[in-house]
């Protein structure tokens, strides 16, 4: 095996369960042979806490098949006697399942962008049309005192020559 991959295994496997041990419910991992039934619920309850919600009462009476349902049923491995593989296979999962979440909050984020400018675009048509209005307005009641103006001037006009 790759002593490096067997390093980054071990490293990622002590870092996902640094608040276990940091709690005193399990001894931090030396090596990926330390890892027992103890380690599995730490791992499931990390990944699937609603599947663990008593963690305490599962670290005392660790129900391996339980935890290997678990694990093949979410992540369609099984914890095996290879931990190597079966955390480097549990790694992939983890790191595809944060791509996928990392996928969906840039689309939300780009949602959000264009919603955003949509609902900008949306005010400046409504300000475009509103001033549209007005301008339409002032240019016939512009008309419409042109027109007055003029029969005005007919009126007077009449009137001058009538008098």
């Amino acid at each position: 095996m790759n002593p490096t991959l067997d390093d980054t295994v071990l490293a990622w496997s002590q870092n996902e369960l640094t608040i276990y041990s940091t709690l005193s419910l399990i001894s931090p991992l030396s090596d990926l042979n330390s890892i027992d039934d103890e380690v599995i619920v730490c791992l499931a309850h990390r990944y699937f806490p609603e599947s663990v919600p008593n963690l305490i009462q599962q670290l005392r009476q660790p129900n391996h098949d339980s935890l290997s349902q678990l694990f093949q049923e979410r992540v369609g491995i099984v914890p095996s006697t290879n931990t190597f593989t079966w955390l480097h296979q549990l790694q992939q999962w983890v790191t595809l399942q944060e791509n996928i979440h990392k996928k969906q909050e840039g689309f939300m984020e780009f949602e959000t962008n264009a919603n955003q400018l949509l609902s900008r675009l949306l005010q400046l048509y409504h300000q475009w049309v509103d001033l549209l209005t007005k301008e339409e307005q002032s240019v016939t009641s512009s008309k419409t005192e042109r027109k007055g103006k003029a029969r005005t001037k007919k009126e007077k006009r009449k009137r001058y020559k009538m008098g």
